[in-house]
């Protein structure tokens, strides 16, 4: 319980200095940050640490994707270093890139959309990549059918 507790201290100081780190930046603006900060204290663990179940467990939720796969990809682009667990400032740079002001130019969302698809991350979208994307796409098929199967008899 001790070591649990001052991993706990030890991540909520290291996310209490990012999270000053990233309010001096000016690349980030504040109102963007404060919702990025948000969706983030909402699913991190105790240590102040974002895994990547907590992305994909529920991903329509947080980042607006439709499926797990998506999601797990998306924390994949944020998780450079492979670790399996990212901290506010990678969060914030990933959600920052994707949502923030420069999202809206077209090739960010061609870029983003891209990542997510290359599920191997090889900077390929290869056969083995469309056949992952079909299965996840029919998958969703059956949930939103017995979804709409579940309203009718409501």
């Amino acid at each position: 319980a001790t070591d649990a507790r001052e991993r706990e201290e030890r991540g909520l100081q290291q996310h209490q200095a990012e999270l000053r780190e990233l309010r001096q930046q000016p690349t980030v603006r504040q109102e963007d940050l404060d919702w990025y900060l948000q969706i983030f204290e909402e699913i991190c663990d105790a240590e102040h640490r974002l895994l990547r179940t907590h992305v994909a467990g529920n991903p329509a939720r947080f980042v607006r994707l439709p499926s797990p796969l998506l999601a797990g990809r998306f924390f994949d682009l944020a998780d450079t270093e492979r670790r399996g667990d990212i901290g506010l400032k990678e969060w914030v740079a990933m959600m920052d890139r994707y949502f923030g002001s420069a999202w809206a130019h077209s090739n960010q969302k061609v870029s983003l959309a891209f990542a997510i698809y290359d599920l191997d991350g090889d900077g390929v979208i290869e056969v083995e990549d469309a056949i992952g994307l079909a299965k996840e796409v029919e998958r969703l098929a059956g949930v939103l059918e017995h979804q709409g199967n579940s309203e009718r008899v409501n």
